[in-house]
Order: C-alpha cells, then sequence, then structure tokens
C-alpha cells in the first residue's frame, strides 16, 4: 500500500461510491504518532480507507480519522451535518479532543481491530451518492 492510502479521490459525480462508505484516516505531521501501518483498503464490507497527510473534502467522506492535534487546533472547520470524526492520540488529549467535539478517541497504540468497531458504531447510515443527489 502506498503512503498515501488506496482509495483516490472520486471525481465529482462518480457513481461507483454507491453502497460504499470511505472512511478518510489522516496521517499525524508528527513521527511519534502511531497508527497501524498496514491497514487494509477495506476495513469491512463496503467501508473503504483513505490515507491522506490532509482531510479529503467532506462531501467525499462518510467519517474522519483525524490526529487530535488538527482537530483540536482548528485547522479543520466541519459544520454541521458533516461527517462526523474520530480523533487518534496521546490519552492526556481525550478530554480536549471530546470538549472539541469529535464522536469518540483512539488512545495509542491502537489497532484495525479497535478502528473497525468503533467505525463501524460512528459511520452514519449508508448512502447513494449521484451527480444529481445523496439518497439515504
Amino acid at each position: 500500500m502506498s503512503s498515501d492510502g488506496p482509495a483516490a479521490e472520486p471525481a465529482a459525480g462518480d457513481t461507483s461510491s454507491a453502497a460504499k462508505q470511505l472512511i478518510n484516516l489522516v496521517r499525524a505531521e508528527t513521527p511519534a504518532a502511531f497508527y497501524p501501518v498496514q491497514l487494509p483498503a477495506q476495513l469491512m464490507p463496503g467501508v473503504h480507507i483513505a490515507i491522506s497527510s490532509a482531510p479529503l473534502p467532506a462531501h467525499l467522506i462518510d467519517l474522519y480519522v483525524l490526529p487530535v492535534e488538527q482537530y483540536t487546533g482548528g485547522s479543520m472547520e466541519l459544520q454541521a451535518g458533516e461527517p462526523p470524526v474520530i480523533a487518534y492520540g496521546a490519552a492526556e488529549l481525550l478530554p480536549l479532543a471530546f470538549d472539541c467535539g469529535c464522536c469518540d478517541y483512539l488512545r495509542e497504540p491502537w489497532g484495525v481491530s479497535e478502528l473497525r468497531v468503533r467505525a463501524a458504531r460512528n459511520l452514519p447510515p449508508r448512502r447513494m451518492r449521484f451527480s444529481w443527489a445523496v439518497v439515504e
């Protein structure tokens, strides 16, 4: 798997994402930050992971997994109705992450099975995306 993950950004109006959900795992800037090196391209049936160095556009994503420093530092502002965020990082930053509004938190070190369980609990209902609408 390349360092930028298995999934490329879907083109606008791409109907191939119908019935699929996409998780955007954003890499931490600090080398000490942990996330599993061998993440599968498909976390569970119909749920794919795109690894990136910056958040992908919200209209393409169903769930963000972000380093806590990026989420709490104000570099990303999500509006109501945009994808939920699972933050990850050091245990002592957990209260700050929840105060900033994340829906869940992965304490380092974390593994694929923990991400799978938390993603399943926090992913919104499946949506079908068409060039003309999103159907839930």
